[in-house]
């Protein structure tokens, strides 16, 4: 992946749109970043971070809400479109945070879009353009993960060093994410869940197990002598010890069943023929009992025999008086008809005379309305008279209610028009007294624009003062620091050259002692020694003189470091006290200064937001005018139309009070209204109708009474005939029905009556006597049987008989209940022996099981003696390959002095390790840990280590171009030697294709790179970036 176009909008320190054009690069791949401290450089590697994975790329700005440009306003979002190209392919992305303005509650404005741009056109490259697509397909086209991009692409300031000196469990973490190991973590825990279920059901087993065989000593009897009671017996058992008993006594419990069975079934016939003897037995003393009961019962019917004989002669009497009861029937039916008659004849005869009164009442009443008739014409034709005024009373109702409604309509318009001048006085009040109050608030609000240029002005001083305070702080330290290491210095430079000078008086002492005389020198020649060197008494060795040395340059190299901070702080007092001289201000007394700036601060930010509040107020108040102006003008139309209405009303009302006028000259006053003029002519029809009525009325009663005397009269005649027939009748029917009686033999009506019976009763005594001879016949023959079937035999001793069948049931009981307990006693042996095995049988899988699961899981986690899980395994051989590319370019910037070696020892307080680090020194031959390295060598040995990360992610996810790589400060820690071998490394990282960044205040890379993308601040507080090739 290489950059072509970034553009940042509102993003850190960039208000405005900033636009970084790698093109401008031209071939230059190696170029410097430079501006100065806070002017926005690592901004730039923010912004190409957050336009690819949605965050910064420091941890200390890992809170995407604080990328937001403080100089921004509030209507721009902050934004990032970043162009980049992958091999061939060429994609642009944008991305936009979620921004809150003013006072709403809710952020609006996020977005993520990616397009494809490889053929010209923007082609998107997701289906929806949703933040978690648009990462996952970044993802998959760069190919590196946000936490491998930081580690070996973005190397933020300070952060790229934590690989080197992190412990182990940071480091397992960082490679964790990079090479995307959380798969043996997540199977590390599956394993220990496992192992973990599986104890439990283990556990669960044993106790199941137990519980089996606590049962089996509880729930069976202990035979002595029996397996289960000598197992039993026993301090210890296994449960295939107790299975075995269990089968035994299972197996004596199914013969003791056996044995039960045979004994059941001899008891069951015996106890069969016991009960056949004693049903037989029962049955002879019920024939006895049967017959005694047919004795008595014969004896109970001859007691009866006299109350038989008097039903029989009832009967006889009944029978004779049925056959009479037509006789008397008719003659009480005729004897009936003739009383009948004779009270329909008096009921008729008080009719007619009934109505013979009412047909004298109604030709009374005829004559009186006959005299009425005068009466009867003078209602009709007053009825005629009112009928007449109807149409004319109704239309002057309405023209009534047309006037009313047409004065009511006038005073109503009268009044609206009262109502509306008064509206439109009050809008033209309303609308001069905001004219007024808006010519005040643009008076006081002439000098905003002054007052927010004093308010920005006076906060780029005060940002200006603050960054001095700072400076002047840090200037002051990094002196005494620079001191502290000069005066160190000086006396290490001592110490070694008087080291140094011993060590070389040394080695001429040295020589001098194997100079003889005679022999020439091996330095100059002469043979003659006059005045030898001699050997001090403890000369420095060759490693005391390299580690002073050492020492000398470490220091040399520290104090190089301080001196270059406090150029960089100087430069920065230097560009901070020019940019407060061109905001007219000067640098003397910064905290006084600072103090006058925060409270003249906080007067303009006051003034400024009182002029903002009138600002919106004039606002506010000129949308009010013109809304009145507008209602004015509504309230003139509909003045001038109500206007025009009311006169309009008050024609129409005069034209109807006209028409009104001569209607009343016609009518009547109190016939006016439709009203009492429908309740005249209702009262005139009443009147009329009644009086009608009343003669018709009397008309129709009249010729009622005269047809209903003549009815009643003839009706009368008709019913005293019919009484004669109806007696003569009555007294023929009664004589013969004394003749009949006289026949039958009874002495008169009474005795008839007594014997007569109704028919249902005679079939009943007919039927009781039949019953009681059958019921005698029955029970001779009854009695006859029983005396021939029991002659000769006696009754049967039941108790006897009884007792034994009841011994025999007993003894079949205690035999059930035996074979009965022996079948429990199989099926309980049965459940608890298989109960116990297969507990047992579950308890040995999961032993193994277990088994198996623990050494996989003691192998995942690390449970050894290297304290090395499985996980840190893999990721041992990533970290060997990842060392072996970096000590590669390492032997080269330290000159073949170092090479970077994992460690195997232990952490503290038994953690696993397996990833720690040490700096193999072939200058002493040893090994030490990398925290004791210089800052200098530090920087060498982690971008040694990231560029090895680069090389073997590519290796391990094959396809991947890394071709490009940002690197955040550090060079200021390295000397001139190693500052130019670095310089050469990246040299070469360039010339093999990769584009490199670099973010650095050190003068001689700014000189040896060919370009650089200069970021600067103007006068407001901004930054603006520009690229310039050398």
């Amino acid at each position: 992946m290489r950059p072509l176009k970034l553009t940042m909008t509102a993003f850190g320190p960039y208000r405005d749109s900033e636009t970084v054009d790698f093109a401008q690069l031209e071939n230059h791949r190696l170029f410097v970043i430079s501006g100065s401290t806070g002017a926005g450089k690592t901004s730039i590697f923010d912004a190409i971070c957050f336009a690819l994975y949605g965050a910064a790329s420091g941890e200390d700005r890992s809170e995407p809400r604080m990328l937001r440009s403080h100089f921004a306003d509030d209507d721009t979002h902050t934004a990032v479109e970043f162009e980049f190209a992958v091999g061939r392919r060429s994609f642009r992305i944008f991305r936009q945070l979620p921004h809150r303005k003013g006072n709403n509650k809710s952020e609006t404005g996020g977005k993520a879009e990616l397009y494809e741009t490889t053929d010209g056109a923007d082609t998107p490259a997701v289906d929806r353009f949703t933040v978690g697509d648009v990462n996952a397909k970044v993802e998959s086209i760069i190919g590196l993960t946000k936490e491998q991009f930081n580690q070996i692409v973005m190397l933020p300031q300070g952060e790229f060093r934590k690989l080197l000196t992190s412990d182990t469990d940071n480091k397992e973490e960082i490679l964790r994410r990079i090479f995307r190991t959380e798969l043996y973590e997540r199977l590390e825990a599956r394993f220990q869940q496992r192992n973990r279920e599986l104890g439990e059901a283990l556990r669960e087993a044993r106790l199941r197990a137990e519980l089996y065989m606590k049962q089996a000593a509880e729930s069976l009897p202990i035979r002595e002598e029996s397996a289960l009671a000598v197992t039993l017996a026993q301090p210890s058992f296994s449960g295939a010890q107790l299975s075995e008993a269990l089968a035994q006594e299972q197996a004596f419990y199914r013969e003791t069943a056996r044995d039960g069975e045979a004994a059941k079934a001899a008891l069951q016939a015996a106890l069969e023929a016991q009960e056949a003897q004693l049903q037989d037995a029962l049955a002879l003393n019920a024939r006895f009992a049967e017959l005694a009961r047919e004795r008595a019962q014969r004896e109970e019917l001859e007691r009866g025999r006299g109350e038989h004989e008097t039903r029989e002669r009832r009967l006889a009497l009944a029978e004779r008086a049925a056959q009479l009861a037509p006789y008397a029937e008719q003659a009480e039916r005729a004897e009936r008809d003739a009383a009948a008659k004779r009270q329909q004849r008096d009921a008729r005869l008080a009719s007619a005379e009934a109505a013979a009164r009412e047909a004298a009442a109604a030709e009374e009443r005829h004559r009186r309305e006959e005299q009425r008739g005068a009466e009867r014409e003078a209602a009709a034709l007053e009825l005629h008279r009112l009928a007449e005024l109807a149409p004319a009373v109704q239309q002057l109702a309405a023209l009534r209610q047309a006037y009313e409604r047409l004065a009511a309509d006038e005073k109503s318009g009268a009044a609206k028009l009262e109502q509306a001048e008064k509206q439109i006085a009050a809008a033209k009040e309303l609308k001069a007294a905001a004219a007024a109050q808006l010519k005040s608030i643009e008076s006081e609000t002439a000098a905003a624009a002054d007052v927010k240029e004093q308010l920005r002005n006076v906060e780029q001083q005060g940002k200006q003062v603050s960054k001095l305070i700072v400076l002047e702080k840090e200037l002051g330290q990094f002196a005494e620091l620079e001191k502290e290491r000069t005066t160190a210095l000086t006396a290490v430079r001592e110490e070694h050259e008087r080291l140094e000078k011993s060590w070389i008086e040394g080695q001429a002492s040295l020589l001098a002692a194997h100079l003889l005389d005679g022999k020439p020198c091996p330095v100059c020649g002469s043979a003659e020694h006059p005045d030898k060197a001699e050997s001090a008494d403890a000369l420095p060795s060759r490693e005391q003189l390299k580690q002073t040395k050492d020492q000398l340059s470490y220091l040399e190299r520290e104090l190089n470091e301080a001196r270059l901070q406090s150029a960089s702080a100087r430069a920065g007092w230097d560009s901070a006290i020019a940019e407060l001289a061109e905001l007219g201000a000067s640098a003397g007394a910064l905290s006084e200064r600072q103090a006058d700036l925060r409270s003249r601060w906080r007067e303009l930010k006051d003034e400024n937001e009182r002029l903002e509040k009138l600002s919106e107020q004039a606002k506010e108040i000129k949308q009010k005018s013109e809304q009145l102006d507008e209602q004015l003008e509504q309230m003139q139309k509909a003045k001038d139309k109500q206007q025009a209405d009311h006169q309009q009303l008050a024609v129409e009302r005069a034209s109807k009070q006209s028409q009104l006028e001569s209607e009343h000259v016609r009518i009547p006053e109190q016939l006016r209204s439709p009203e009492l003029l429908e309740r005249r002519l209702k009262e005139q029809q009443q009147l009329s109708d009644t009086l009608a009525a009343a003669w018709k009325e009397a008309q129709e009663r009249l010729q009622q009474a005269r047809t209903k005397a003549a009815e009643e009269a003839a009706h009368a005649e008709q019913l005293e005939r019919q009484l004669t027939d109806a007696i003569r009748n009555a007294e023929e029917s009664a004589s013969r029905f004394a003749d009949e009686l006289a026949k039958a033999e009874f002495d008169g009506v009474e005795p008839f009556r007594t014997a007569l019976l109704q028919e249902e009763a005679r079939a009943e005594l007919k039927l009781r006597i039949e019953s009681y001879k059958a019921s005698l016949l029955a029970a001779d023959r009854r009695i006859a049987e029983l005396e021939q079937a029991l002659a000769g035999q006696k009754a049967a001793d039941i108790e006897a008989l009884q007792a034994e069948t009841a011994r025999f049931k007993r003894d079949l009981e205690a035999a059930a209940a035996a074979l009965q307990t022996a079948a429990r006693f199989v099926e309980e042996t049965e459940r608890l022996r298989k109960s116990l095995d297969s507990a047992n049988e579950k308890a040995k899988q999961l032993e193994s099981e277990l088994e198996q699961v623990l050494d996989v899981y003691q192998m995942l986690k690390g449970d050894n003696a290297m304290k090395i899980s499985f996980e840190r395994y893999i990721l041992i051989e990533f970290l060997e390959q990842i060392l072996h590319a970096a000590n590669e370019r390492l032997r080269h910037l330290s000159g073949g002095q170092f090479m970077l070696q994992r460690s195997d020892r232990l952490e503290t307080r038994g953690k696993q390790s397996g990833l720690g680090l040490d700096i193999y020194d072939s200058y002493t031959g040893q090994n030490r840990d990398v925290k004791t390295m210089s800052g200098g060598e530090k920087f060498n040995a982690s971008l040694c280590l990231a560029l090895g990360m680069t090389d073997v992610i590519q290796a391990h996810q094959g396809g991947i171009s890394i071709e490009m790589m940002f690197i955040d400060e550090g060079f200021g820690s390295l000397d001139e030697e190693s500052l130019g071998k670095a310089i050469e490394a990246l040299v070469d990282l360039q010339r093999a294709g990769r584009m490199i960044g670099v973010i650095s205040h050190v003068q001689e890379l700014k000189q040896a790179f060919p370009a650089a993308l200069e970021v600067h601040k103007t006068k407001e507080g901004y930054s603006r970036t520009a690229i310039v090739v050398k």
